[in-house]
């Protein structure tokens, strides 16, 4: 995964074959981690705080 792209990274987790019934989890786990991520990016860029937790 060295000096890939975030979108290569992205369409190479989706192209794995897990089994049927753990598919749709499997293709949104990338999603709900760039969704927090943006958020927090967000938050700190705007005067919050960001903790570890």
């Amino acid at each position: 995964m060295e000096n890939m792209h975030l979108s290569q990274v992205i369409n190479q987790w989706w192209e794995i074959k897990v089994h049927h019934q753990v598919n749709y989890i499997f293709h949104d786990v990338p999603a709900i981690i760039l969704w927090e991520l943006r958020k927090r990016r967000n938050k700190v860029r705007h005067g919050g705080k960001m903790s570890n937790s």
